[in-house]
């Protein structure tokens, strides 16, 4: 194989499809010479070399291998690169891509394929979008893969002399929050003292048996996180040691990672059990955590009626959103407006098209942007939008985006 580090940036190459089975591989050449190392291990059906095929031209034809021959499909996109569709499996892309190394070409992930070939804002917004968690989630990132957000900045840029820029910039950072959401869950966490039970409410609102249930208290001693979706947004819960005093040092333990999962949460959901006082760590506890990051349980609902002689517990149909929620772990009651509760904390999705930062590299150059127009420092605020908008090796795109 041919160590010429030279001829190894000029051309590299990746797969772009998953890793498996599945009826189409596709491979991306990039370089100065992609058509020409194409050409010598593509024999095309009609026997013009593909560096002689009209851009965009799909050619069919057999590509060699070490072993054989297989049949492919091959496209010039533009000068500087090639896409190679040959049947799906791993055998043959990896037989394809192995006679692509042979030639002198780097093989890369489609990340950092993708890192040469695009604009920053594009490649952020295709690596989110892959891995994309939920439906909607993947809507508003499609969007900014579809320029809002690029298109947004450059109209920034254009305002700098109007002085509208700086409004705008706010309006941008204003949707970073919700936007980070996109890419990195909510953080939802279960707290409260044992025995309360948080573990059992944890599995109601998943729908499923995640967590071990005991009635000893202190039986959750670690934090113990599990994924899922509200309203379309990913969201990771987890469940926490009981927080108390405790003369044992593994339950210690359990609780010092409890406090330290509610410092970091988005939403604490502060879980108490219904017939049972309040305490005053309770209190010391709510004044860490801000208003608009707590909700407040009142579970086993089933234990106040038995107390009452088998009245009802207050109706959670129409519970405000900062109020207390009644609920039974083990019957579903007020499972329901607990979700809906927590829906409304995390908040609505971004309308259709509309520019949504959802990186911290992003919110961070906005935030030094929208810092430096404060401080009348246009230059540096230019700056900080245009690296947004810093462009790769080869500014064109070689993908269609339909």
């Amino acid at each position: 194989m041919p160590n010429d580090s030279r001829a190894e940036q000029r051309c590299r190459f990746a797969l772009a499809t998953p890793p498996g089975r599945g009826a189409v591989a596709s491979i991306l050449m990039s370089g100065e010479d992609a058509a020409q190392r194409t050409d010598r291990f593509f024999l095309a059906a009609s026997g013009i070399p593909l560096a002689d095929t009209p851009l965009g031209a799909i050619a069919f034809g057999h590509w060699r291998l070490a072993d054989g021959r297989e049949d492919v499909v091959v496209c010039r996109p533009d000068e500087r690169s090639v896409e190679i569709h040959c049947h799906g499996g791993p055998i043959v892309a990896s037989g394809v891509m192995a006679t692509l190394a042979t030639a002198g070409c780097r093989e890369s992930t489609w990340q950092d394929w993708l890192k040469h070939e695009q604009n920053t804002l594009h490649v952020e917004a295709a690596i989110a979008l892959a891995a994309a968690q939920t439906e909607q989630t993947a809507a508003v990132l499609l969007d900014q893969l579809h320029g809002a957000l690029q298109a947004e900045i450059e109209t920034i840029l254009e305002l700098f002399d109007a002085g509208a820029a700086q409004e705008r910039l706010q309006r941008l950072l204003a949707n970073a929050r919700r936007g980070r959401r996109l890419t990195e869950p909510w953080k939802i966490v279960l707290a409260g003292r044992p025995n309360v039970g948080k573990s059992s409410l944890i599995n109601a609102l998943l729908g499923f048996q995640r967590v071990v249930v005991h009635d000893q208290p202190g039986t959750t001693r670690d934090v113990v996180a599990a994924t899922a979706a509200i309203a379309g947004w990913p969201v990771v819960f987890s469940d926490t040691a009981g927080l108390r005093s405790t003369d044992d040092s593994l339950e210690a333990e359990g609780v010092a990672g409890a406090r330290l999962q509610i410092e970091q949460a988005d939403l604490v959901v502060w879980v108490r059990a219904c017939g049972q006082p309040d305490h005053a760590e309770d209190n010391e506890a709510f004044r860490t955590i801000a208003a608009d990051a707590l909700l407040c349980v009142r579970n086993k609902s089933d234990l106040q009626r038995q107390a009452s002689g088998g009245e009802p517990a207050p109706s959670n149909e129409h519970a405000p959103s900062d109020g207390e929620i009644n609920t039974c772990a083990l019957s579903g009651e007020g499972v329901a407006p607990l979700l809906e509760a927590i829906s409304r904390r995390l908040g609505p999705f971004p309308p259709p098209g509309q520019p949504t930062p959802f990186t911290a590299r992003q919110q961070n150059q906005l935030q030094q942007a929208a810092a430096a127009l404060a401080a009348n420092n246009a230059t540096t605020a230019h700056t900080c939008l245009q690296t947004l908008l810093a462009g790769p090796i080869s500014a064109k795109p070689h993908f269609s985006e339909e």
